[in-house]
């Protein structure tokens, strides 16, 4: 909800919001903003490191497919298009 709908991780102390909780659920206990921060990171993080790996199999799909067409077609072909993925700092 707060990735989704861009909410603050303050959130989770509005007065509101514990309402709607402990109506969902009485027995759950809300994160604190600093517990909900880390798990967002978390989330995120792996999904990154996902998002890369298959980013990595797509490249190597891509370039043993623009090789096997050159070599099909007597290394005349050009491929109609391009992808490149770069990723700075990480």
């Amino acid at each position: 909800m707060v990735v989704k709908d861009s909410q603050p991780f303050s959130m989770v102390d509005d007065c509101g919001f514990k309402e709607f909780v402990a109506l969902l659920d009485p027995t759950y206990t809300l994160p604190s903003r600093r517990a909900l921060k880390n798990m967002v990171l978390q989330r995120y993080e792996e999904e990154k490191t996902k998002a890369k790996a298959v980013m990595q199999r797509v490249e190597a799909t891509f370039g043993t497919n623009w090789t096997e067409m050159l070599l099909k077609q007597g290394g005349q072909g050009m491929p109609q298009q391009t992808l490149q993925w770069r990723c700075s700092g990480t």
